[in-house]
């Protein structure tokens, strides 16, 4: 039985979250980071995400983020 590498395991749990993800989440506080191409990322406070992957982007990266009524 081949074994799973780093790589095949991250993608796992990226499609897990994806899977389990909100359709939107609120930016509690001002959230910044470079992504894999460093280019920046930013959002401001009370800014909604909507974008799928965004939204499991900012969850798996622990973005401070509010409840919202959607």
């Amino acid at each position: 039985m081949a074994e799973t590498t780093p790589v095949q395991e991250s993608k796992k749990k990226s499609k897990k979250a994806d899977e389990t993800a909100p359709a939107q989440v609120v930016l509690a506080a001002p959230f910044v980071y470079f992504d894999e191409d460093g280019a920046l990322q930013s959002w401001q406070p009370g800014f909604i995400e909507t974008d799928a992957a965004k939204v499991a982007d900012l969850i798996s990266r622990g973005a401070p983020l509010e409840a919202s009524n959607v």
